[in-house]
């Protein structure tokens, strides 16, 4: 990490997820505090600091990428993050349907995707014509 300010870093991807990750931690006034702060989410000591993150969190950052936290109900912190892509990051929400078929859970998106189906046309078996789940996600239906 430089010793001098560099003003290009803090106009990048990576501090805006720190200054990001810390709004829905701390600042109750923004909608996402409902669904961080309120719940109990934080971020660790180190992390206080952008010098903290970007030491921790800025040699495995590569563009295009997102902070997630590998277990939801944790908050930040080296042990819990990850930089991962939007596929990854959308199937690691709390609100997403976890599904199990022989043994196997993924989440619904994941399911379609394996199956080479549209989620599209899923989601209308499921919830308009309120069909089974299996019989959803079945190439013919």
């Amino acid at each position: 990490m430089a010793d001098t300010y560099d003003p290009a870093l803090y106009q990048s991807p990576i501090y805006r997820a720190w200054s990001n990750m810390k709004t829905r931690c701390y600042n109750e006034s923004v909608p996402c505090f409902a669904r961080y702060g309120a719940r109990g989410i934080t971020v660790c000591d180190e992390w206080q600091t952008f010098a903290g993150f970007l030491s921790d969190m800025g040699p495995s950052y590569r563009q295009g990428l997102t902070l997630d936290r590998r277990d939801n109900n944790k908050g930040y912190s080296t042990d819990n993050c990850r930089w991962v892509d939007r596929t990854v990051q959308a199937n690691n929400r709390r609100s997403n349907r976890l599904v199990c078929i022989d043994g196997e859970t993924k989440t619904l998106e994941q399911w379609i995707m394996a199956r080479g189906l549209k989620s599209s046309t899923v989601r209308q078996r499921i919830y308009g014509l309120k069909w089974t789940v299996e019989r959803s996600l079945e190439l013919e239906a």
